[in-house]
């Protein structure tokens, strides 16, 4: 929700939105004594348009196979973060670490540790 006394303020806001296709989901109220039921009505296409997406047969696959990535990342993130043998963590490790190594995408070496 964004809330403002400009309506200028407010068209521009709306125009980039909708510039990047996220205009059905902003309800632009200017005056609200006139503009109630465009408001709810576009507040309806909204929820409707998100209950049909939960809704469909993909969401419940979907749900789950983001759960089971979460989980796989959960713990990754704590095997980062658990203190070895030797008093250290691995995220602390690879902090250290010096990758004197080329970057795929770009072809470049570190820039902090210079050419090698």
């Amino acid at each position: 929700m964004l809330v403002c006394q400009k309506p200028v303020a407010l068209e521009v806001v709306y125009n980039r939105l909708s510039s990047v296709n996220l205009s059905r989901h902003v309800a632009l109220l200017r005056d609200s004594s006139k503009d109630k039921a465009g408001v709810y009505a576009t507040v309806s296409s909204i929820f409707e348009t998100l209950l049909d997406q939960i809704q469909s047969p993909n969401h419940e696959k979907l749900s789950e196979e983001m759960q089971v990535l979460a989980n796989k990342l959960n713990e990754v993130a704590i095997s980062l973060h658990k203190i070895r043998p030797f008093g250290k963590t691995l995220n602390q490790l690879y902090a250290k670490a010096m990758w004197e190594f080329e970057i795929p995408s770009r072809g470049l070496l570190n820039p902090q540790f210079g050419a090698a």
